[in-house]
């Protein structure tokens, strides 16, 4: 399928046509797996909006690497997003959380949603020994009860 970009408050997202969108939703969820021209796969939530219905946000990183702006042609396609947290999980993030199990149960005990915004933070840290060093400190954080996003990207 193919769509435009469009960008509204610094966002770029692209608009689904209703039918595509609600079969998607209804075979794959709302979390799916989106290839995007063939070259990028962005795990990502359709989301609806009141007054332009649904849509997809591509993120600026994404939109950088594919060469997208506003007005940009864009193919793509849905698939069920089957990846245990529906977000391409850091490879550092994942050996810690692999090498702690308490941190792997604390971690385990956050919402979803949650869990995806923490492994964010990470993945867009592009220096990999920062990344150990959030990651580790972002671990202690957790286990000890801290949840709150704000909170934890503050400290990190």
């Amino acid at each position: 399928m193919e769509t435009i970009i469009r960008k509204a408050n610094n966002t770029h997202y692209f608009l689904l046509d209703e039918a595509v969108a609600e079969a998607a939703v209804g075979q794959f969820g709302k979390r799916v797996v989106c290839r995007l021209n063939d070259a990028h796969d962005l795990h990502c939530a359709i989301m609806r909006s009141k007054s332009e219905g649904w849509y997809i946000m591509v993120g600026a990183a994404v939109c950088k690497k594919l060469g997208l702006k506003e007005g940009s042609k864009i193919r793509f396609e849905l698939r069920a997003d089957e990846s245990e947290h529906q977000f391409k999980v850091p490879p550092v993030f994942q050996e810690i959380l692999d090498s702690d199990p308490d941190f792997a149960e604390a971690f385990s005990q956050l919402s979803e949603g949650r869990r995806r915004g923490l492994m964010a933070l990470i993945a867009r840290t592009k220096s990999e020994q920062l990344q150990i060093d959030k990651t580790l400190a972002l671990a202690e954080l957790v286990k000890s009860g801290v949840t709150d996003p704000r909170k934890l990207a503050k400290t990190i």
